[in-house]
Parts: structure tokens; C-alpha cells; sequence
């Protein structure tokens, strides 16, 4: 059930990142412009949908989360995104005033790791989902940096997906891997941002109450599997494609 409550904390680092996801969009077009070659494919299935929205993409670099972004449409239904952090992340080495409220005010809040439960870990993730909102996840859970095959996906994804009823889109960004900054400035990374068909919520995939705890995390890691299932289908996609100019020039 979508909960429609709202305090003012809610409403506060709601509209923080609407507002700079919406200021950053046009800035960071024209980066992408000039510093990539970028084809954007899919991002019609993202068009019509509503409700809590789980974008489940691979993580090669930390240009992941602008990317995904900034293939979506200037003032897209799906703004403001809110994405998951690892903890270790969330609170850098700089000090945790900075990092908590720069990373907050866009849009970022961080799972508590080492607890071995994900009610507790993604308890910040579920209310927001349970409201409407967006969510990038990397459920790969860290950077692979040398690689574009996607990596086993953590059981995190698929309780979110199921205690929140969420649609989850896969979402495939390819040609990162091994991304240096000197291809930045030499202009010569070329990357595909790649959004799959929505994945409608199955509750035949979810655990039902009252089962023993460990089948629900065998459960949870059923449903990312095949989350993970979708995503190998658009790398496959890609690397069978002969040309990818069939893709949707975006800039």
C-alpha cells in the first residue's frame, strides 16, 4: 500500500533534489555532449509507468549515477531520483557533515551494511519506495571496473521489490568499463545507456508470512536473479549487435 503521509523532513529532501537533479540536467547534457559518445536506448519503457520505480543498473564507474540520470527526459515523471550507498561511502574520509548533506541533498541515503537484515538495512529505501518515489540501485553492490558482465546481484533488490511492490527496470550502461580519465578529455569514450523492459511486481517470486526467515532471503535472492536474468539479455543484446548506430543518437 502506497503510503500518502508526508512530514515536513519528507518534504525537505524531496524537493532538495528535484530541484538540483532538474538545475544539473541541462549542465550535465551538454558534458555529456562534448566529453561522450552516448546512445540512449529504451527510455520509452520509463515513459507511462507510476508508482514505486526500482532502477536495478551495473556499476563500472562513478559516472553511473549522472549517466542514468541524464538519459532521462528534461523534467521526467521519474525526478527527483534517490539512489542506495554503501555506507562506507556515504561517510567519507573528508568528514561527515559535508559528504551526509551534499550526498542527501541529491538524493542519496546509505544502507547500513554488516547487519545481515535487510528490514534494517534498507529500512530509509522501503519508506521511500512505499511513497512513490524512484530508487537507483547498483545491486551489484561495488564498482567492477574491468568488466561488462554483470556481476551476481545482492538479495537487497529483491525484498525491496517485494515488500514495496515496486516495478523494477533494468538498466545496462556499457562501455565504462575501464574508463579512464584521459578519455574524458580525448573525447573518445562511447557509451550506451540502456534501459530494458519493466519487470511488473511478482508476487508469486515473494515470500509469504509466517515462512522461516532463511527462505526469505533464498526468495529475495530468487527475484535479483532474475532481475540479473534481464540485464545479461541487453549485454547479449549488445555484443550480438553488428552496428550499434541502430541505437538512438541522443546528442
Amino acid at each position: 500500500m502506497r503510503d500518502n503521509t508526508y512530514t515536513f523532513h519528507d518534504i525537505v529532501w524531496t524537493i532538495l533534489p528535484w530541484i538540483l537533479q532538474t538545475l544539473v540536467w541541462i549542465p550535465t547534457r551538454i558534458i555529456l555532449r562534448f566529453f561522450f559518445h552516448i546512445y540512449v536506448d529504451g527510455v520509452e519503457h520509463v515513459k507511462d509507468l507510476h508508482g514505486p520505480v526500482i532502477f536495478a543498473v551495473n556499476h563500472t564507474s562513478f559516472w553511473d549515477p549522472i549517466l542514468v540520470t541524464g538519459a532521462l527526459p528534461f523534467f521526467s515523471r521519474r525526478f527527483p531520483m534517490m539512489y542506495v550507498a554503501r555506507e562506507k561511502a556515504y561517510y567519507h574520509r573528508y568528514g561527515k557533515f559535508f559528504p551526509m548533506f551534499l550526498f542527501k541533498a541529491w538524493g542519496v541515503h546509505p544502507a547500513q551494511g554488516g547487519i545481515r537484515d535487510y528490514a534494517t538495512s534498507f529500512i530509509t529505501h522501503e519508506r521511500l519506495l512505499k511513497k512513490g518515489r524512484s530508487l537507483c540501485m547498483f545491486p551489484e553492490g561495488k564498482v567492477f571496473r574491468a568488466t561488462e558482465k554483470i556481476q551476481p546481484l545482492k538479495g537487497g533488490i529483491g525484498y525491496l521489490a517485494c515488500v514495496t511492490k515496486s516495478i523494477v527496470v533494468p538498466v545496462v550502461i556499457y562501455g565504462m568499463a575501464e574508463f579512464r580519465v584521459q578519455d574524458f578529455f580525448k573525447q573518445s569514450c562511447s557509451v550506451q545507456v540502456l534501459f530494458g523492459n519493466p519487470i511488473p511486481y511478482d508476487i508469486s517470486m515473494c515470500p509469504q508470512h509466517g515462512i522461516d526467515v532463511s527462505h526469505c532471503v533464498d526468495a529475495y535472492k530468487a527475484y535479483a536473479e532474475i532481475i540479473r536474468t534481464h540485464m545479461e539479455m541487453i549485454v547479449s543484446s549488445v555484443e550480438n549487435e553488428s552496428s550499434p548506430e541502430r541505437h538512438n543518437l541522443v546528442y
